[in-house]
């Protein structure tokens, strides 16, 4: 391999050159280590003078590729391996970097091949990279790239390193393999889950769930995460429903509030949201913005109906009643069944202390007689209710 192997990467691989001769701009594919060696690419159109325009500029290349090779590889030094073969493979900082430390010639020889699987399919939509994923071949969801080492490589001391743009798309997995030279089969392949969900599982590992279901639910910040233990694909089949209330039912997006609804749905499918580790099922939802009082979820199957259902209350839930508590007038007006009335203005206010979710339950009747007859609603009126 050659010492002068800089950057046969993304960083360097199009070179357009513009010949000093007034000759039509053109693009050509090139490895640096042919530049190394032969001082240009070869061409036999084309004298060594008419490259000379390229030069000054690949120079400023080559000491930017180096550059960008050793913080890649300082990157995987610094973190454990998300999957190791006979190269550690690390998904980090929009990066995909391979790492074999103590590599020999031999070590690198041999196709690699990577597949990108998004959380959103839809976002992929006319994606295309230059350098990386960009097989058109592949469906819609999941673009690849076969490669080999000199293709994004390069020696540091004695470890071999190879670097490429991860997808600028969030990300439920990548697919990974090797196939050494002259073989028809891959000798390793591996899915990596995306770091995104690992995290999130991770986090939701230590924390308390908000709500306690087939699926553990955590609400953390503007983040929503799904988990489910000991979970195969079956498990996470058919459609979640997401509800999302706001404190302010003003922050409902239009198109609920033409409907005369008060919440906002982000219903999803697991496979556009989730991914599976290891067993378990986690799923990510991003929350609006605004402030939320609310959430109701779930999971049903067409033609067999709702799995599970939970409702999780925020602060911004209960802030309306603290302050309630904290504005009540002096006295109630009315105390009956355990619970005292307060009348402020237009607003009633139920209070009672010491009081257990048994004391709540039922329903509350309430019944308001207007002082004009005439300003009943329509409804009552056609029952003849006054």
């Amino acid at each position: 391999m050659n010492s002068c192997d800089f950057a046969g990467s993304a960083l360097a691989r199009n070179l357009e050159i513009v010949p000093r001769e007034d000759r039509a701009r053109t693009s050509i594919n090139w490895f640096a280590p042919d530049f190394c060696a032969y001082g240009a690419v070869e061409n036999p159109a084309w004298t060594r003078e008419a490259y000379g325009a390229a030069i000054v500029s690949l120079t400023d290349m080559r000491e930017s590729a180096r550059a960008a090779y050793m913080d890649a590889y300082a990157l995987a030094k610094s973190r454990e391996p998300d999957f190791s073969a006979h190269f550690d493979v690390h998904i980090a900082d929009g990066l995909l970097v391979y790492l074999r430390e103590r590599c020999a010639e031999s070590d690198a020889l041999g196709t690699f091949t990577v597949s990108a699987r998004p959380v959103h399919p839809d976002e992929t939509a006319g994606y295309m990279s230059d350098d990386v994923f960009a097989d058109k071949s592949l469906e819609f969801w999941s673009y690849g790239k076969t490669f080999e080492f000199r293709d994004y490589g390069r020696i540091i001391g004695d470890a071999c390193v190879m670097a490429l743009n991860a997808p600028a798309y969030a990300l439920e997995s990548l697919t990974i393999a090797y196939r050494p030279p002259g073989s028809e089969r891959d000798l390793w392949s591996a899915e990596i889950p995306a770091n995104a969900h690992r995290q999130a599982y991770e986090s939701a590992m230590s924390a308390e769930p908000s709500a306690r279901t087939d699926f553990d639910i955590y609400a953390d910040g503007d983040k929503l995460t799904y988990v489910k233990t000991d979970c195969a694909e079956d498990d996470a089949r058919g459609r979640f429903f997401l509800s999302v209330y706001p404190v302010d039912q003003s922050d409902v997006s239009d198109e609920m509030q033409t409907k005369n609804l008060t919440h906002d749905s982000l219903n999803f499918d697991f496979y556009r949201y989730g991914a599976i580790l290891n067993g378990n099922c986690v799923a990510l939802r991003d929350l609006p913005d605004y402030p939320i009082a609310a959430i109701e979820t779930g999971q049903w199957i067409p033609g067999e109906g709702s799995l599970w259902s939970a409702r999780i209350l925020f602060d911004g839930y209960y802030d309306r009643f603290r302050l309630a508590l904290s504005a009540l007038p002096p006295n109630p007006a009315a105390s009956a069944g355990g619970f005292d009335i307060y009348l402020d203005g237009k607003t009633l206010t139920y209070v009672k202390s010491l009081c257990s979710e048994d004391d709540a339950r039922g329903r509350f009747n309430l019944s308001i007689y207007p002082a004009d007859p005439s300003d009943i609603a329509d409804e009552m009126r056609e029952k003849n209710l006054t």
